[in-house]
Order: C-alpha cells, then sequence, then structure tokens
C-alpha cells in the first residue's frame, strides 16, 4: 500500500493532466467548437502537461497522443497508424540513422581534428570554428545528434585548457553554449535540420499541393544560418570572457 501511494505521489501531474482533461470535457461546449475540435485541444493540454512535469518517460507521452485519438473516435485505428508512415517520417529516420552511422564509424573524432587543425589554440578562432563547425553538421543531421557528438569534443578541450586543474566556468561556458546555440540556428538551414522542416514540407503539400525540393529550402533558408553564425559568435565572445 505504501508503495503505490509513493508511485501516485510521483506521478501525481499524470492525475492532474487527467484530470484537467476530465474537467474540459465535462465543459458545455461552444457554438463555434466542435466535439473533436474540443477532444484534440483537451489531447493537446494533457500533453503539454506531461511533457513539461516529465511526470511519465516523454517516448510515453509521444505514444499517448495516438492512442487518445483512437480512444476519441478522432481518427480510425488505421489512419492513424498511417500517419506514422509518411515520407516526412521516413525522412527523419533516415537522418538520425545517418547521425548514428557517424558516432558509430568515429567520424566526428576525425572531424573534431580537421577542425582544430584550421582553428589553432587560440579561444576565439576555437569559438568560431565551433559555431561554424557544429552549424554545418546541425544543418544536415539534426541539432540534438550534434550536440551529442560535439559534446565529448568540448569536455575534452576543457579538461585540457590548461596544465593546472583549476575551474574555468567562462571557458566552459562559452564553449558549451557555442554548440548549443549554434545547433539550434542551423536546424533550419536544410529539411534534413530538424523534424519540424520535414512536417512543413509534408504539410505545405497537402495545403497547398506544392512541393519544396531540398534545394529550393536551402537556398532560402541558408543564408539566414549563413547570417547568424558570425553574430553568434561575436555575442558569445562578449558574453563569456574566457579566464
Amino acid at each position: 500500500m505504501r508503495g503505490l501511494l509513493y508511485w501516485a505521489i510521483q506521478r501525481k501531474w499524470l492525475f492532474i493532466s487527467l484530470l484537467v482533461g476530465v474537467i474540459l470535457l465535462l465543459q458545455p461546449l461552444p457554438a463555434d467548437l466542435t466535439p473533436n475540435g474540443r477532444e484534440v485541444l483537451v489531447i493537446a493540454l494533457i500533453t503539454v502537461i506531461l511533457f513539461v512535469t516529465e511526470a511519465i518517460p516523454l517516448p510515453a507521452v509521444a505514444l499517448l497522443i495516438p492512442v487518445l485519438q483512437v480512444l476519441f473516435s478522432i481518427d480510425s485505428p488505421t489512419d492513424v497508424a498511417h500517419s506514422f508512415m509518411n515520407d516526412s517520417v521516413f525522412f527523419i529516420l533516415g537522418s538520425l540513422m545517418l547521425a548514428v552511422a557517424i558516432v558509430k564509424q568515429k567520424i566526428d573524432r576525425r572531424l573534431a581534428v580537421i577542425l582544430f587543425r584550421f582553428t589553432g589554440p587560440k579561444v576565439d578562432r576555437i569559438v568560431f570554428g565551433l559555431v561554424a563547425f557544429s552549424a554545418c553538421l546541425a544543418s544536415l543531421i539534426g541539432e540534438h545528434t550534434v550536440a551529442a557528438i560535439m559534446m565529448p569534443v568540448v569536455l575534452s578541450l576543457l579538461r585540457h585548457s590548461s596544465d593546472e586543474q583549476r575551474p574555468s566556468p567562462r571557458l566552459a561556458g562559452l564553449l558549451l553554449f557555442s554548440i548549443a546555440y549554434s545547433c539550434a540556428i542551423a536546424g533550419i538551414g536544410t529539411p534534413s535540420g530538424g523534424a519540424r522542416n520535414a512536417v512543413m514540407i509534408e504539410y505545405w503539400s497537402r495545403l497547398f499541393g506544392e512541393h519544396v525540393s531540398y534545394v529550393e529550402w536551402i537556398k532560402y533558408a541558408y543564408p539566414m544560418v549563413v547570417l547568424q553564425v558570425p553574430i553568434l559568435a561575436i555575442i558569445l565572445l562578449n558574453r563569456f570572457v574566457p579566464e
């Protein structure tokens, strides 16, 4: 009994989110909203609460969305399953497979060695190199994967940045945020830079019947990435002046 109570306390946000959903479903339906529309809003609210509070594992929250769609009869099980088998999903899957292959074959380490051959030991050049290199990779294989690839490189740099074992919080912040922000700004560069890009291409095709090619996306989006790379490096170098 005590174990069950402890589990319920640990998962309190799960029950709170479900309670909020039930309360909204019991409210009078607005005149300009269909029953399915209200149910979609309830699902969205429940998933946002669960994503923010992490009451259950995030993959479980993602799987909860199609399950609730079927339970609320928003769509048939077959159509919900088909939504996971469209072109954009497979496109994202291929990008992730490419990233896994890069890490498996240790190509990321070789790329890091090439990077530091060009930048040398100066901090400002390393920052510009990290930002440009991470942005270039993140625009192709996804920002989260690139951050995971580059993190060991930066940690190794921090360990060997000085013969004295002293903490360098500003240097650490400079290098770590160089990766984080460069990956974030580069995600819009190509369709494979983020799942949202592939999804938007899919919706654009459905709504307007026009297909945006890989090259067309790059032509309009990549100049913004190129413009932001030096600006980001300058801001970080001025905000985190290294020791």
